[in-house]
Parts: C-alpha cells; sequence; structure tokens
C-alpha cells in the first residue's frame, strides 16, 4: 500500500493512518498524484 510505503501526505505531512478525517481545503498527495479537497455547495 502507498501508506505504508510513506507515499501518501496530507497537508505536505506523511500520513500513516489508513483511515484519516479529510477536511475542505486539504491537499493530498498520492505518489505524484496531487488533490485538492474541495466540497460541493
Amino acid at each position: 500500500l502507498l501508506i505504508d510505503e510513506g507515499q501518501v501526505t496530507v497537508n505536505g505531512e506523511v500520513e500513516t493512518q489508513r483511515r484519516k478525517k479529510i477536511r475542505d481545503g486539504d491537499v493530498i498527495q498520492l505518489g505524484d498524484e496531487i488533490l485538492q479537497v474541495t466540497l460541493a455547495p
């Protein structure tokens, strides 16, 4: 898993939790892919 390999970051910090509460505005990096969380109106 990407988490076990240290390839997942949330807001620039390596994430080790398999379950993490993600909030509006969080930036998640999964390997080479970067995602920004935006709540739908």
